[in-house]
């Protein structure tokens, strides 16, 4: 258990999280109504309802990985964080990005090898850019 980072849950907060995904408050509110009480999955809109939840889903999942990731952010942008930032704050802004990092860290000192797997390339890509930079 963890609690989420600060810029995480400013991230969330930030009416733009949930305007990029989902265009329209209304169509958001009408989103969740659709997706948690539709019991008929031949209903006109259902669809499109599903996809926009799921689209919402995956983008809150990312979020828990990283703030950065709901972002795309590329190595250059990356770089320029670390430059300004450091890259322990880059670690910081995600309390799972510092557990995952912990664990290598760990495993690594006790001369163990470690895998880590995650549904998004981007999450690795990150975790890997923080190893490197780390040492």
């Amino acid at each position: 258990w963890y609690n989420i980072g600060q810029l995480q849950r400013q991230k969330y907060k930030e009416k733009d999280f949930v305007s990029t995904t989902i265009q329209d408050s209304t169509e958001l509110n009408t989103t969740k109504q659709n997706v948690l009480v539709e019991t008929e999955p031949q209903k006109k809109n259902s669809g499109k309802d599903f996809l926009l939840a799921l689209q919402f889903l995956t983008r809150v999942r990312m979020l828990c990985a990283h703030p950065l990731l709901v972002d795309n952010h590329n190595v250059k942008v990356l770089n320029e964080i670390v430059n300004r930032r450091g890259v322990q704050r880059l670690v910081k802004d995600s309390p799972k990005m510092g557990i995952v990092l912990e664990l290598v860290e760990r495993f690594r000192k006790d001369g163990h090898h470690t895998i880590i797997c995650s549904q998004y390339t981007s999450t690795l890509d990150l975790v890997d850019f923080i190893l490197r930079k780390s040492g």
